[in-house]
């Protein structure tokens, strides 16, 4: 693991895939046909640079972290405007079991 450094640098999609193209070249000793894929956050900045790597090397496969995905997608999912969706499940779940406690006591009823 290396540690580059980056002060004063803007950090934009060609920097970054300029500086993982550095370490990709590093890691498979100038031969980055041995390299199937790399991982990147979901920045707008790595995205594009994600795309820049794979035009150079045809064979890599750019991921976005999908944890990342995830918690976004969590959040999302957590905003105000989404809690109607687990209200209205909460009260459909009312509703199926006062029909099932209905039903088993029509059972009892009829029995």
């Amino acid at each position: 693991m290396q540690a580059i450094p980056a002060a004063g640098v803007t950090k934009d999609a060609d920097w970054i895939a300029d500086t993982f193209d550095g370490v990709i070249k590093d890691v498979t000793h100038n031969k980055p046909s041995r390299l199937t894929g790399i991982t990147l956050d979901n920045t707008k900045a790595n995205r594009a640079a994600l795309q820049q790597l794979e035009e150079r090397h045809p064979q890599l496969i750019g991921l976005g972290c999908q944890a990342h995905g995830l918690s976004l997608l969590i959040k999302d999912l957590a905003k105000d405007k989404i809690l109607i969706v687990g209200k209205t499940l909460d009260r459909s779940v009312v509703l199926i079991n006062s029909v099932n406690a209905c039903e088993k006591l029509r059972t009892l009823v009829q029995d």
